[in-house]
């Protein structure tokens, strides 16, 4: 049994890092080789858009037999998925990257479900994207999780494609290297709340203690 990770963070890497001030490309990519050999060689299935999350991925195919997916909204009509099928081609050598889709349905819909897509989201950087991934997948935690008054929603309603929650609490990691420090005493306050245990990640080895942690959790439940 495999854990599903889906990734959210930075679409231009650059500009992240010009704005982060904290390091270069060099010591960034050391970074993203350090998560990727980790990843590897676990039982893990990851989630990925183009950006940050794509360039993991790579690095993680070239290294193990991880299943990586792209969520794709093809029943979008207001913005359309050209701009992003094209990535369905990207190849890691002579094998395709992804090895499958998971039809988001719109684009609004593909944001707040991105993260909980997987039974862990790991956030690779704060942008105006992960953060509205960040919160607009908890929220919907919450309403799974009854927490939400008068609202009551089958999980089977919401899609067969989320995995929050399905075989232990949803847990958010947050890789501290690619950010400017912890998420606000509040919003943690809230994941608390909902049964969400935000965990940062200091680095690859750190990354590995937390996927054995869950992993010995799997096999105990």
């Amino acid at each position: 049994m495999s854990i599903r990770i889906s990734i959210s963070g930075p679409g231009d890497i650059s500009k992240h890092l010009e704005i982060l001030g904290t390091m270069d490309k060099d010591e960034f990519y050391k970074h993203l080789n350090g998560l990727a050999s980790v990843i590897s060689v676990y039982p893990v299935d990851l989630v990925v858009m183009p950006g940050i999350g794509v360039e993991l991925a790579k690095r993680v195919k070239m290294m193990g037999n991880v299943k990586i997916y792209l969520p794709i909204p093809i029943e979008d009509k207001l913005f359309g998925v050209k701009h992003i099928q094209k990535h369905l081609n990207t190849l890691v050598g002579a094998n395709p990257l992804f090895d499958g889709v998971i039809n988001t349905i719109n684009w609004y819909r593909t944001d707040d479900v991105r993260l909980i897509l997987g039974d862990i989201g790991l956030i690779l950087g704060y942008s105006l994207g992960s953060i509205r991934e960040f919160a607009g997948g908890l929220y919907l935690y919450r309403i799974l999780q009854k927490k939400k008054r008068g609202v009551e929603v089958q999980r089977e309603d919401m899609g067969k494609d989320i995995k929050a929650g399905r075989m232990f609490p949803f847990e958010v990691w947050v890789y501290k290297p690619f950010t400017s420090g912890r998420l606000p005493k509040e919003i943690e306050g809230y994941c608390k709340s909902i049964e969400t245990n935000v965990v940062y990640i200091k680095s690859p080895d750190d990354l590995k203690k937390n996927l054995e942690r869950v992993l010995k959790i799997m096999r105990t439940e």
